[in-house]
Parts: C-alpha cells; sequence; structure tokens
C-alpha cells in the first residue's frame, strides 16, 4: 500500500486516476483549441486548421497542462498549507 497524507490508498485506485488525468487535460486542451484558437483564426483569416494541426496543438497543450499539474501535486506534497489543502488550496489542475 502506498501512503499518502497519513492515508493508506490502493496502487490499483492510483493507477486508474492517472489515465483519468490524461484524459481530463486533453479534453480540455482540445476545447482549448477547437473551441477558442480555431475560432480566433477563422474569424481573422478566413479559414480552419486542419485536423492535423488541432491534434498537433491539442497533444502539445495536454503535455503542457500535465506538466503544470504534475507541478502542483508534487509541491503540495512537498509544502502543504494549513490542514493539507495543497498550494493555494488546490492538489492540482485536476483536482484528484
Amino acid at each position: 500500500m502506498v501512503k499518502i497524507v497519513d492515508v493508506e490508498v490502493s496502487p490499483v485506485k492510483e493507477a486508474i486516476k492517472e489515465p483519468l488525468r490524461y484524459i481530463e487535460l486533453a479534453v480540455v486542451s482540445f476545447l482549448l483549441t477547437e473551441g477558442i484558437l480555431n475560432t480566433l483564426i477563422s474569424l481573422f483569416f478566413g479559414s480552419r486548421l486542419s485536423v492535423e494541426f488541432v491534434l498537433l496543438i491539442t497533444g502539445l497543450l495536454t503535455s503542457v497542462l500535465r506538466g503544470y499539474d504534475k507541478f502542483l501535486h508534487e509541491t503540495a506534497k512537498a509544502e502543504p498549507t494549513k490542514d493539507n489543502q495543497g498550494l493555494l488550496g488546490i492538489h492540482g489542475l485536476t483536482g484528484f
């Protein structure tokens, strides 16, 4: 068993959480790319991004968001605030 913050968490639960974090961040990245970036490009230039560029930007944005999420999570574990709420009251972007 892995011991996190005086609570025993099974390795299976932790293993299930990891792909869920990626899925959540990928959906947010896709919505940002398709909803905001593609709309702005179509308004200013009159064309839309191709599917390949949307996938590329979504992948890059997911990687950046995952790195930031990991940073927040590790910082919250290393330097917890009072009541163990993590950095600024959050444990990462995904919240689990």
